[in-house]
Order: structure tokens, then sequence, then C-alpha cells
């Protein structure tokens, strides 16, 4: 799991930016298949606050060949409701 931006990783001692370095990324894509970001890792705002945009961190991931899936906080609802990052689109989905 990739965790928030202020984050610094106790066992390795990065920040986010340096989580999400290319040279980061090949280096977990090397044990791992897959990962799961906070959404506003994925996806922030536009300048003008009508839409979500991408920040362009699924398709650095996807291109190493893992799959992701968005961690939503408030998307779990006890319902069997879960909320996923479209892997073609890069946009907000909710699967039941």
């Amino acid at each position: 799991m990739l965790a928030a931006r202020s984050f610094v990783t106790p066992d390795r001692n990065k920040t986010y930016e340096e989580m999400v370095s290319d040279e980061s990324l090949d280096e977990i894509a090397t044990y791992a298949t897959g990962v799961g970001p906070w959404k506003n890792m994925l996806l922030v705002p536009s300048a003008d606050g009508t839409k979500l945009e991408s920040t362009g961190l699924t398709a650095k991931l996807q291109n190493r060949g893992m799959q992701v899936s968005a961690l939503v906080p408030g998307c779990l609802t006890g319902a069997g409701v879960f909320c996923l990052t479209s892997a073609a689109t890069s946009q907000l989905v909710v699967a039941r």
C-alpha cells in the first residue's frame, strides 16, 4: 500500500515522492504484482475544481505490469460495496 504524501516509510525512510519515483517503482515491480494507493494519489481535482484528473501514477504502475486497486476512505459500506480505479480510464468506479 502506498500511503499519504507526508508519510515516511519506517523500513526505508522514503517519502511519497521517493516511493513513486521511476527508480522506486522499478524496484517495487520486481516483487509486487499490484499496489493499493489512496485514491488521491491517483486522482486530484482539476485546476477549476470541476472534475478529477489523473496524477499519472496508475499509468506508471500499469506500464510496469502492476495492477492498481485504490483505497477509498468511506467507500467500504458494509453492504459489500467497494471502490476501485478503472484500469482503462483511471476513473473511480464502484463495485458491489
